[in-house]
């Protein structure tokens, strides 16, 4: 999900505008509580790796109860 909201696929150049846009999108719909961006070097001295920490956000509740009950006989 996260990596879809990126306008920017590997191999591409640098580009921090893109980059903060694809952070911001998937906390409009709110889905996530958080979302953390850094990056660290690649595999060559002209490629970056970027880490995306993110936090998912409770969307609702679901429960379920029951209760099952034997029949009473009369003595």
């Amino acid at each position: 999900m996260i990596r879809r909201e990126f306008d920017i696929a590997e191999g591409d150049a640098y580009n921090k505008t893109l980059i903060d846009r694809g952070r911001a999108a998937p906390e409009e719909p709110e889905l996530l509580q958080d979302v953390k961006i850094s990056n660290r070097p690649g595999s060559a001295p002209d490629r970056i790796v970027l880490d995306v920490e993110a936090v998912d956000q409770s969307t609702g509740d679901f429960n379920i109860a029951g209760a099952i009950r034997a029949p009473m006989r009369a003595r």
